[in-house]
């Protein structure tokens, strides 16, 4: 099947929608989402839980130490590492709600410099760190008898075979180096009426509170080294850091979060209504399993 992009504003329901197309294809997810990639943000960023994923492989999310800075050629270049990790045959599914770092990728931008495809291991190194037997179940996917000549409870031998298998698979696909290589991909957005958007936005944030929040930016604001500019500016934990410091009330809270991510949602709606390539369907008040069988008539 041709690679297909979720494109939409937050709350418009885009992992549950690619998680069942994940389900009925075989697929894997890459998202392009600049904030559900750093850990210790889940509940700010709205990251996908284990539960509503169900088994399905997303990849890009809690990946990133708080304090580090991220650029769009970076997430490009940990983009293409992870997508070099799927196994042959598996439906590529990618979520964007940061429609640039989308863009670069699929259109594959000159971003001033990707890096040597060694500077990729600290990809795997942070995989590892986070999931060693995740990262050495790949490894056995994608090459059983790279697999069984390694120490797959040993960080550094299964990072090593990781990274010597991608750049395998970057010397293969490389062709002229001067030429361009776009992933042609089907973009779907989801349209949801911006009154309906609000009220999933409010419901959201009730979700938060209830989520443990508030305490997950308690342990943000305690982490070393400190969490970066990028980090402590996103939405969700500007604000409830200004509420633990007693500067707004939860009332307070709960306004500027939900005024935020309706401007947010905006941009986004803005954003990817400019790519005439979008092709929109209907997803409002529908069931995601309803939305995956207009989307896969599509790809037919």
């Amino acid at each position: 099947l041709k690679p297909l992009a979720i494109v939409g504003p937050t709350g418009a329901g885009k992992t549950a929608v690619a998680t069942e197309l994940a389900r009925r294809t075989g697929g894997e997810i890459v998202s392009f989402d600049s904030r559900q990639l750093y850990r210790g943000i889940a509940v700010s960023s709205n990251a996908p839980v284990r539960a509503e994923l169900d088994g399905v492989t997303v990849h890009l999310v809690g990946l990133l130490d708080p304090s580090e800075a991220l650029t769009a050629a970076r997430y490009v270049q940990l983009a293409r590492a992870a997508v070099a990790t799927i196994p042959p045959g598996r439906h590529l599914l990618f979520t964007a709600g940061t429609g640039l770092y989308l863009k670069a990728y699929l259109e594959d931008l000159d971003l001033g410099g990707m890096g040597a495809v060694s500077e990729l291991r600290e990809t795997f190194e942070l995989e590892a760190a986070r999931d060693l037997p995740a990262l050495a179940r790949r490894l056995t996917e994608l090459s059983p008898g790279l697999a069984a000549q390694t120490d797959l409870h040993n960080p550094v031998r299964v990072v090593r075979r990781m990274e010597l298998l991608v750049a395998a698979a970057f010397a293969e696909d490389s062709g002229d180096a001067g030429e361009r290589r776009p992933t042609d991909a089907l973009k779907v957005g989801l349209a949801v009426p911006p009154r309906l958007l609000e009220q999933r936005i409010s419901e959201r944030i009730d979700r938060m509170l209830a989520a443990g929040w508030e305490e997950e930016v308690e342990a943000l604001l305690r982490h070393r080294p400190a969490a970066s500019a990028q980090v402590m500016t996103s939405i969700g934990v500007a604000e409830m850091a200004a509420h633990i410091r007693g500067d707004i009330d939860q009332a307070r809270l709960r306004e500027m979060v939900r005024v935020r991510t309706r401007q947010y949602a905006k941009r986004q709606r803005t954003w990817f209504r400019g790519d005439p390539e979008v092709h929109w369907v209907d997803a409002g008040n529908r069931t995601a399993s309803d939305i995956v069988a207009t989307i896969l008539e599509m790809l037919d």
